[in-house]
């Protein structure tokens, strides 16, 4: 047996601090441990039938991680989460009842803001949206457009500093989303380029790539090809486009208000135009076939309508939200890209009256 000298303190002093330490390390461990499984309970009520399920998603990914069923008009949603992230509370229709950071702990989902507050994470980010719209509130009618310039970008520069100082918590990339809004592309790129800890999150990557496809399909650039099915039938997108007329595609949807609104406008320009040479067709995406025929009989559109075209084109031409509106010269070649209202109406103008 090896023995050491008695006068060899060092050694004894040396024994009892790798006991502590391993002690620590094993506490230190089991705290790890603790927190990588953290409880969360998320109550939610909802304007759902009891009995029905409703859907907790992974927001980013749009992985969907639980289901519940509804009872006295509540969703109550239990597990656990190593860490926070952002989710989001689908009902059996596909409606969305709130967006919010899942963090360990009790959340209450407020049923009219769909707002979830009762933790940290949670009620800062609500504080911060809180304080920008309290800046945009400072916008009152008859003030002058560089008056309210000025609070847009005060308002602006608050979410601009909330974000890059919480780059490592879900809130900044939440607060993102809503700042990008107030950005065109190459701001919004540089806004990235700056901050790239945002580029880990699937849905910033979307928006890049959406950003980088939408630019190859501005004005300038010649349309892209696509073609969809529906009812056993096959349609191109060429088959309506490039073939010697100035075409309008409206990309639309039933469920969408202000695309239903906007086809009032197409409407007046096909009556003004239709006989001078334009031609107008609608590309139904992100919607069930036969709510859009309801929609084109209840609307009386009078021009051909692709079908069933869901996320094909959005996808082709970087679209993320609708209705978005592609003015198309005879050769194919886009002139215009998302004029609304009196704008769309100045550029059939510009273009039909040479």
């Amino acid at each position: 047996m090896l023995t050491l000298p008695i006068e060899n303190q060092n050694f004894n002093e040396y024994l009892k601090i790798m006991k502590k330490f391993l002690f620590s390390l094993g506490l230190g461990l089991a705290m790890m441990a603790c927190a990588q499984e953290t409880p969360y309970k998320v109550i939610a009520p909802l304007p759902v039938e009891d009995g029905n399920l409703v859907y907790l998603y992974n927001f980013d990914t749009g992985e969907k991680v639980d289901s519940v069923e509804v009872a006295d008009h509540t969703a109550v949603f239990t597990g656990t989460v190593d860490e926070p992230w952002v989710a989001r509370i689908i009902g059996p229709d596909g409606s969305r009842y709130g967006t919010f950071i899942l963090e360990q702990g009790t959340l209450s989902i407020n049923p009219k803001t769909r707002q979830a507050s009762g933790l940290m994470l949670n009620d800062a980010y609500n504080e911060m949206m809180d304080s920008v719209q309290a800046i945009f509130n400072g916008i009152k009618p008859g003030m002058s457009e560089s008056e309210q310039e000025a609070i847009i970008g005060k308002a602006s520069d608050k979410m601009k500093k909330d974000i890059t100082d919480n780059l490592d918590s879900p809130i900044g990339y939440l607060l993102f989303l809503d700042y990008s809004s107030f950005l065109d592309t190459p701001e919004m790129l540089a806004f990235l380029d700056e901050n790239p800890d945002l580029k880990q999150y699937k849905r910033v990557q979307g928006m890049v790539e959406a950003a980088e496809k939408k630019a190859s399909t501005s004005a300038g650039n010649p349309y892209k090809d696509f073609e969809v099915e529906y009812d056993g039938k096959v349609q191109k997108f060429s088959d309506f486009v490039g073939t010697g007329k100035y075409t309008l595609v409206d990309f639309w949807a039933s469920w969408c208000g202000p695309c239903v609104r906007e086809i009032k406008v197409i409407k007046e320009i096909y009556d003004e135009y239709a006989d001078k040479g334009l031609q107008v067709v609608g590309v139904a995406v992100w919607d069930k076939p036969e709510d859009t025929l309801g929609a084109i009989d209840k609307l009386q559109i009078p021009w051909p309508v692709m079908m069933n075209a869901q996320s094909i084109p959005t996808e082709l031409y970087g679209i993320t939200g609708i209705p978005s509106i592609l003015v198309i010269d005879p050769n194919g070649t886009i002139i215009s890209r998302d004029a609304r209202g009196d704008e769309l109406k100045a550029v059939i103008a510009g273009a039909l009256n040479k």
